[in-house]
């Protein structure tokens, strides 16, 4: 994690040169208001690995902007773009009926913010994530455990956060005796009053028939981070 820390650590720091800016979360009359987040400040093809853009729209997931089924909207935002793309980083290409492979599904959403709402808004999400209980729901799939944890926190720009969400699905009623976990990311950094939310799931199935796990690889997870914090910079004042 080091390695990476400090890649995004320099990255946030990239847009800084100059005169320095208001206090972080300051709502500097100088400050401006971001209307348009342009499609160069998003991810690209190319920080996905060999994996690929699929689309600017909602797909078939939400991207999470809250932790436990908060709203997360943080007040006001000014601005907002999403994209949504598969990453490959292994040589899995073909699944076994050849099919084409990729190690997960991933989803950047970028909001600006009005000056000094960003802050209240990665602050809150904070206090949500580490007061998380652990979900249950049942339903006609099965029974469903979820439980949410901070794995990294203030690693990267004005202030950052980085959760794992952990899904254990049994008593699938097609799949008696079968347990399924999902282990997934969201991350979060704020550069001055844009906010970066990146949300990632696995595709690569490991264990066995009767105990299957989707993991996402966190130095996969925090490579594509780390480009996206690098592109968003450029939507620093």
């Amino acid at each position: 994690m080091a390695a990476v820390v400090a890649a995004l650590l320099v990255t946030s720091a990239a847009g800084c040169s100059g005169p320095s800016g208001p206090t972080p979360g300051d709502a500097s009359p100088t400050a401006k208001t971001i209307t348009e987040i342009p499609s160069e400040a998003m991810l690209q093809q190319a920080d996905l690995g060999t994996g690929e853009i699929t689309t600017d729209s909602s797909p078939s997931f939400t991207i999470p902007t809250a932790a436990c089924g908060g709203s997360g909207t943080g007040g006001g935002y000014t601005a907002l773009r999403q994209t949504f793309g598969k990453y490959r980083f292994s040589n899995r290409t073909t699944d076994e009926a050849g099919n084409p492979a990729f190690d997960g599904e991933a989803g950047e959403l970028v909001r600006a913010y009005a000056p000094g709402q960003a802050t209240g808004y990665v602050n809150d999400l904070r206090d949500h994530a580490s007061q998380c209980a652990t979900g249950h729901y049942s339903g006609d799939v099965g029974d469903d455990t979820s439980t949410y944890s901070i794995v990294e926190d203030d690693f990267a720009g004005d202030d950052s956060l980085m959760w794992q969400r952990t899904g254990t699905l049994v008593n699938m009623p097609n799949q008696p005796g079968v347990t399924e976990t999902n282990v997934e990311l969201v991350g979060v950094v704020r550069l001055d009053d844009v906010v970066i939310v990146l949300y990632a799931f696995s595709e690569d199935m490991t264990g066995t028939p009767t105990s299957r796990e989707w993991r996402v690889d966190q130095t996969q997870f925090e490579h594509m981070l780390a480009a996206a914090v690098a592109r968003a910079a450029v939507l620093r004042r």
